[in-house]
């Protein structure tokens, strides 16, 4: 069981640590798209079409790669700074965590969580 201080502790540092890592999705996000259109762009004069096909397909694929592994480790991150209900063991995510700061009881099993 958290008292209040603690409780409060915890959020702010998972708050932190998800907006720090949404950041990060983003501009990674942009920034392998911004070098995938130029890669294209330069592909556009140097290569046949069926070789220009091939290459976007395969720059593609690894944004899209890109983007998924960023996507995890925020997903990881979340999950691992999370508050978690000291009787379910379940982090407390978006609106759960904001029901158990409001009430003081886990939405999932409505065990106390600040006492």
């Amino acid at each position: 069981m958290f008292t209040r201080d603690e409780f409060n502790l915890t959020k702010s540092k998972y708050s932190k640590a998800v907006k720090k890592h949404s950041i990060i999705l983003a501009v990674g996000s942009v920034m392998s798209g911004l070098f995938s259109l130029q890669l294209l762009k330069w592909c556009d004069d140097k290569f046949t079409p069926n070789i220009r096909i091939l290459i976007s397909l395969i720059t593609f694929f690894i944004f899209l790669t890109i983007v998924f592994l960023l996507y995890l480790k925020l997903k990881k991150i979340t999950n691992e700074t999370a508050p978690k209900c000291p009787e379910c063991s379940k982090p407390m995510i978006g609106e759960a965590l904001r029901i158990s700061s409001a009430t003081g009881k886990c939405e999932n099993c409505g065990g106390s969580v600040i006492g």
